[in-house]
């Protein structure tokens, strides 16, 4: 589906988790405004952003792991 342009090396593929955490980090620090009144980085935020990394990370490996088996 994606070819191998997603997911070329591990350089994109780490770059892109991280990003991707980062977009997650956001959305959670912006939630927890809502709540708390603060914007500040919480351990709640940083879990999410993890999660977010190693889905990221995940996700790549098992795509990368069926364009290499020649899985379509």
């Amino acid at each position: 589906m994606f070819g191998n342009h997603a997911f070329q090396s591990w350089a994109v593929i780490l770059i892109g988790g991280v990003v991707f955490a980062m977009l997650f980090m956001i959305a959670a620090m912006m939630t927890e405004v809502l709540f708390d009144g603060a914007f500040e980085m919480t351990p709640g935020a940083m879990a999410f952003g993890l999660a977010a990394f190693v889905a990221y990370v995940g996700a790549a490996i098992v795509l990368r792991h069926d364009d290499r088996s020649g899985s379509s």
